[in-house]
């Protein structure tokens, strides 16, 4: 509880089951000490199994008087690292964790492919995975979908604020608002990538000439964009060397048609 989080609150991230609890005694004993409440943000990492037991320590929580919000994952991305100082190292990294029979020291190249081919039903399982485990939480959780979260800012934080009984003060609102503004235009400014990704799968499916240097491509962007030049196009990137071209005219070159060429699907909305 010594570092400060961008909220100004208590940088706590306790990572095991085990030290969330450990952590909420140490957290009463403070706050009998200085009255003031303690904020935590329990991570879950990735080896620590179905999202079913992750609920029930979240209802533990919950039956130990902490106040729980959630934002849940409704869309299948982004989910990668552009909010955090993690490269892509980590992405790599996680997608051999989710796939353990892949063997490590694997080619990115053929890495990649792997993940155009996974990344999208692997996706879907996961949030219908979160749909049913969300069914046993407690009713006293503040839920918060990811869409909300982003178009409608206040609203989510109003609606935090209600749930939990809470007073807001109308002053520091208005004073937040070019806060949340601002916040507002450095997200969208990181999902630029996701909201540019149907126009990017158009030119690379008709040759055309598109500059993609001014977006952060890393391995996940590059399986992205081959998984759903599949879906939407039904045509596949068949790129033998680790390099991934930053044109859609060249990656145009790259192009095999596959029997689903044409198929209609909807395009993934943020």
């Amino acid at each position: 509880m010594v570092k400060m989080n961008a909220h100004a609150h208590g940088k706590n991230h306790p990572g095991e089951y085990h030290l969330w609890h450990q952590f909420v005694e140490t957290a009463k004993v403070e706050i009998q000490k200085n009255q003031k409440d303690i904020s935590f943000y329990p991570s879950r990492l990735p080896h620590m199994g179905e999202l079913v037991e992750w609920v029930q320590n979240i209802n533990c929580l919950v039956n130990n008087g902490v106040n729980v919000v959630i934002l849940k994952k409704t869309m299948e991305y982004p989910y990668a690292t552009e909010r955090s100082d993690l490269n892509e190292e980590y992405d790599i990294e996680s997608f051999y964790l989710e796939n353990p029979e892949i063997e490590k020291g694997t080619s990115r190249n053929k890495l990649r492919e792997l993940s155009s081919l996974r990344i999208i039903p692997q996706q879907k399982k996961w949030i219908e995975s979160i749909d049913r485990a969300f069914d046993s939480l407690s009713e006293s959780v503040v839920v918060i979908n990811d869409t909300d979260y982003i178009n409608k800012t206040e609203d989510s934080v109003k609606k935090v604020f209600n749930q939990l009984d809470l007073q807001i003060d109308p002053d520091r609102l208005i004073q937040w608002r070019p806060i949340r503004d601002r916040w507002n235009q450095i997200y969208w400014e990181g999902l630029k990538f996701y909201r540019d990704l149907p126009i990017i799968i158009d030119n690379v499916s008709d040759g055309v000439d598109f500059d993609l240097t001014t977006y952060d491509i890393g391995f996940f962007q590059e399986s992205l964009i081959m998984a759903y030049l599949m879906k939407q196009k039904g045509k596949r990137l068949v790129i033998h060397g680790d390099n991934f071209p930053k044109n859609t005219k060249e990656l145009h070159k790259f192009i095999k048609t596959t029997r689903y060429s044409g198929q209609k699907t909807d395009q993934h909305k943020i």
